[in-house]
């Protein structure tokens, strides 16, 4: 369903994580994936973790690379993030 303006919420949780992202990479010396994740934790509500999850286990197209490994790390549980230390933050729990 379309919301205002003709964005849907998923293209709009794309668009801001591909910003979030977009911003890290730019800054020297920095993991832009972790930082990315870390803003998603920090600054997101779960709800808005809650359905970026279900955008990736959708396979959902146009997040950024950096963009899709921060949110791996921060929206879904380390089984099944794909990544070996589970890499998400600390702060997530089965309820985000």
């Amino acid at each position: 369903m379309a919301e205002a303006h003709g964005s849907t919420t998923h293209e709009k949780l794309v668009r801001m994580a591909n910003q979030i992202a977009g911003f890290f990479v730019t800054q020297p010396g920095v993991d832009a994936a972790g930082e990315t994740a870390r803003h998603l934790v920090e600054f997101w509500d779960p709800s808005m973790r809650r359905q970026m999850a279900d955008l990736l286990r959708a396979d959902v197209g146009g997040l950024s690379d950096t963009a899709r490994e921060g949110a791996v790390r921060a929206c879904l549980p380390p089984e099944k993030s794909g990544l070996a230390d589970g890499g998400v933050s600390p702060e997530f729990t089965a309820d985000t």
